[in-house]
């Protein structure tokens, strides 16, 4: 079926209500300065290349849709470490992080539209029948489910928010001759958070465990959370949730949901320039309450789903007609399943006494040899995986070069990254592709609080947990490119490593 027959069946089943989705959404296009065009199309064309391993290509329609997905995953990012430093939401993001939040969202606003330059030039990002695509894909997701395609628990919620409602409004504005609007956290942006929301909950409760021990009920607790629909869906989904109460169902719901709010929260705050509430820039003033308040959503489970109860079932009844949920409902079902909320990552766990390391790497041999041992055995502080390292015989060929094994490693586990203990020379191993690199001081030290890289000294090494978090707090937010373009510029090294060789 052409586009446009799909177009006009989306406008004939809203009736009345498409004409205003129209109105709103056929505004003038913004006034963009030409160095800002620049500065949008770089970032755009650096998320593609990335992907795809390629040359730029201004022509591909991917190019807006990837940019969407790089400022999802950015946010992911910036949420986990804020969870995992146990920082204020919206009160302690560094000048970095702040101008980086503002950057992507704004960026990914404009992509949807076309933007006309000062000099009355008009300037697209992508064929815009390619991104109506994009936005008929994910509304046929969301409300029609097809079985060919992935269920409700494949689903990142906001990685479907953010190119959502970016797409969304090339479906309604009527004249081709004009450009979409940019959004701002309108109306309709708040319908698609309320859908995107409703979906995280059905999704919670289908891969909830209510056999798990909870907190037991608090009576005014009970009384005042307004919970009793959470049973409804239950029972649509026909979960079986024992003895556990529609107040201790909730609360397990909102737990899980919170890390989503808290990207809405940060996506919304710099798409709309609202002011943060004091709340939120407050430690543990991130509660569910408190984000749905600054989001204009309900705060209570019964206001939530009561005023939409018939339409919320008719897409549960969707939805769980998959058939992967139907493996699942009947526990037939082999696939992982990724639970919320998503957990922070961690670096693996390192033993507290540096001489367990030395005693397990003494049984390490050479997985491509079986009589020598490795003489660099590296361990990958990201999966715990013992690599053979800076040996010929365990290179591989990556881009049509042989590579070591910590570089060929990394562009497995760490999309070109690597974070790696060597263990015979006590040291940290930052790696990045391609050929590029740096050494640093390992998070053991002796009873003086000193390092000792090589192990020259042979003192008793132990843990400094406060420097492994360091670590991981490095790792997480992203700062090992700038720990190695650091690590490069302050070199006085005459000779240069081969990073690709370790």
């Amino acid at each position: 079926m052409p586009l446009a027959c799909h177009i006009q069946a989306i406008r004939n089943e809203l009736g009345n209500v498409a004409s205003i989705f129209e109105s709103n959404y056929s505004q003038p296009s913004v006034s963009i300065s030409e160095n800002l065009i620049s500065t949008i199309q770089l970032f755009a064309q650096a998320t593609y290349t990335k992907e795809f391993g390629t040359e730029p290509d201004e022509d591909d329609d991917r190019v807006p849709l990837l940019a969407w997905k790089s400022t999802a995953y950015s946010i992911h990012a910036i949420e986990f470490l804020l969870r995992d430093m146990d920082k204020p939401l919206l009160g302690a993001l560094s000048s970095r992080q702040r101008d980086s939040l503002e950057g992507l969202a704004r960026i990914s606003a404009v992509l949807g539209s076309k933007c006309q330059l000062r000099t009355g030039t008009k300037v697209t990002w992508a064929d815009r029948d390619s991104i109506q695509n994009n936005a008929l894909s994910l509304l046929t997701l969301l409300l029609k489910n097809p079985h060919e395609g992935p269920s409700i628990l494949d689903w990142d919620p906001f990685g479907v928010l953010v190119p959502l409602i970016n797409s969304f409004p090339s479906l309604f504005c009527t004249s081709f001759k004009a450009a979409p609007s940019i959004i701002t956290g309108g109306i309709f942006e708040f319908y698609a958070l309320q859908l995107i929301f409703i979906s995280l909950i059905v999704k919670i409760l289908l891969i909830s465990d209510f056999n798990e021990e909870m907190d037991v009920d608090n009576p005014e607790t009970t009384e005042n959370t307004f919970s009793e629909f959470i049973l409804t869906l239950a029972q649509v989904l026909n979960i079986n949730i024992g003895t556990q109460t529609a107040a201790n169902i909730w609360r397990r719901v909102t737990k899980a949901s919170l890390p989503f709010l808290r990207c809405c929260a940060l996506y919304f705050h710099y798409i709309s320039d609202v002011p943060a509430p004091e709340e939120l820039t407050k430690i543990d003033g991130a509660t569910y309450e408190n984000i749905c308040a600054y989001l204009g959503l309900p705060t209570t489970c019964d206001e939530l789903i009561k005023p939409n109860l018939d339409i919320i079932i008719k897409l549960i009844n969707i939805w769980k007609s998959h058939p992967t949920i139907q493996l699942h409902l009947s526990g037939a079902s082999t696939m992982t399943i990724i639970r919320e909320p998503l957990k922070v990552n961690k670096l693996v766990e390192l033993p507290e006494d540096y001489s367990e390391l030395i005693n397990m790497i003494s049984s390490f041999t050479c997985p491509n040899s079986v009589r020598e041992d490795s003489k660099t055995p590296t361990l990958c502080l990201v999966c715990g995986e013992m690599l053979c390292s800076q040996s010929y015989c365990c290179q591989f060929e990556l881009n049509d070069a042989m590579v070591g094994a910590c570089t060929y490693h990394a562009s497995k586990c760490g999309a070109g990254v690597g974070l790696y203990l060597r263990i015979r020379e006590c040291e940290i191993l930052f790696l990045r592709i391609s050929n590029r690199g740096s050494f640093a001081c390992p998070p053991y030290l002796d009873e003086y609080g000193e390092t000792d890289q090589g192990l020259r000294r042979g003192n008793p090494l132990r843990l400094c947990y406060d420097k492994y978090r360091q670590l991981n707090q490095m790792w997480l937010g992203h700062g090992l490119y700038e720990s190695i373009s650091r690590a490069i510029e302050s070199s006085s090294s005459p000779m240069s490593t081969r990073w690709q060789h370790l």
